[in-house]
């Protein structure tokens, strides 16, 4: 690999490197967007910080960021990392985000900057610290629980070779969870992934990093006096857990709310039965759009949806509306990793509930103070600067 454009002329100091080839360029999904802000957020308190994403190998401070090198796009093809998943016996999504070229590529590019601290995302990326030829102090940010995720979806609905994808995932995420070594410091999202971690490796360091968002208040309340309410689910389209979601509210919400909303999908990757799904419900359907114009389009909207038949880790969905004065329809999937929710969230499983609620809206006003003052305690920076003091890193 060549050398990376300008790194003898940087300055020794607080420096921190993210290892997280789940992540996209433009963050659309979950993780990518944890990953990405959380690097932004430890450069506005002052670290510099090397990006190790899926395509760009990035270098981010508090007043730039620079790409270093952009790596050749990798495919997007499902069946591939599933039949190498088969073949190999390992985890779906490490054969999906991680080939052996991105390893090497970026073991010999720490090993030549040597930065002290390596923050890992995902129980599969501790493959790249075992081959450094030296020893950082390693945090790995867990994102969810393996386990139940990939149990979650066997449950849901998947073929044959789905649920032997999710056995070798499953199988594979307990092995790397015994291999991390002793100085390894677990980062969780919520207390419940913590338990499920700290069982099972209840000799390593175990802290919570919960998701965050971007607070964006100062929306003008849309009039919900109107007899038709809209109603959003954003998110990556791409992503099994998204997709039951939509199949599910699809089959049991909508045919109760159509009457009396209309309903926006929103996100990346929209596949052929999203599209399909959508025709048939008609929803309109969003693809990709840009920041700009999600905002544009949010402002608008009554409620956001989050119609999870199961859950893991904890919804940026759910942050992303509350940082918005947008009220939120859950399931209890939709908000697994949260506790002490505020007035303008309502959980219900009975979709005459959410029929109620959002025609009790039309003389009732949501509670959007509520909400903002519930994701300010979640913002990125505030979340990344506490961590940072609780495990002695540099300030």
């Amino acid at each position: 690999m060549e050398k990376e454009p300008g790194v003898d002329t940087f300055v020794p100091g607080k420096r921190i490197a993210i290892v997280a080839p789940h992540a996209s360029p433009v963050p659309m999904d979950g993780g990518s967007i944890r990953s990405r802000a959380i690097a932004d957020s430890f450069a506005k308190i002052g670290y510099e910080v090397f990006f190790w994403g899926r395509e760009e190998h990035l270098r981010i401070t508090k007043n730039e960021g620079a790409c270093l090198r952009s790596v050749v796009p990798r495919s997007n093809s499902k069946l591939l990392p599933a039949v190498l998943s088969v073949v190999r016996r390992s985890h779906y999504v490490m054969e999906k985000h991680m080939p052996e070229k991105w390893i090497v590529a970026t073991c010999e590019a720490l090993d030549r900057l040597r930065i002290g601290t390596v923050f890992l995302n995902f129980i599969w990326t501790e493959e790249v610290v075992r081959r450094l030829n030296y020893k950082p102090r390693v945090l790995l940010d867990t994102h969810n629980n393996e386990v139940e995720w990939f149990e979650n979806l066997m449950t849901h609905g998947q073929g044959m070779l789905g649920k032997m994808v999710c056995r070798n995932s499953i199988r594979y995420s307990l092995r790397a969870i015994e291999r991390l070594g002793a100085a390894t410091e677990l980062i969780h999202v919520s207390e419940r992934d913590r338990n499920f971690y700290v069982e099972k490796r209840p000799d390593l360091v175990h802290r919570i990093l919960p998701n965050g968002c971007v607070l964006k208040p100062g929306r003008v309340t849309p009039d919900y006096a109107v007899a038709t309410k809209r109603l959003y689910f954003l998110g990556s389209l791409s992503t099994s857990m998204n997709q039951d979601a939509l199949t599910m509210f699809a089959r049991t919400y909508w045919p109760t709310l159509k009457n009396h909303a209309t309903f926006k999908v929103i996100g990346s990757n929209p596949p052929p039965s999203i599209s399909a799904l959508c025709d048939e419900n008609s929803w309109t359907l969003v693809a990709d759009p840009t920041d700009r114009e999600l905002d544009i389009i949010l402002k608008s909207m009554h409620y956001a949806v989050l119609p999870f038949a199961y859950g893991a880790g904890s919804k940026l969905k759910l942050l992303d509306a509350c940082g918005r004065g947008i009220p939120v329809l859950a399931t209890k999937g939709g908000v697994t990793g949260f506790g002490n929710l505020p007035g303008g969230i309502f959980v219900s499983e009975i979709p005459e509930e959410w029929l109620e609620k959002v025609m009790q809206s039309s003389s009732l006003q949501p509670d959007s103070g509520g909400l903002l003052e519930f994701a300010g305690s979640y913002s990125w920076e505030h979340l990344v600067a506490r961590f940072v003091a609780e495990a002695g890193l540099r300030l």
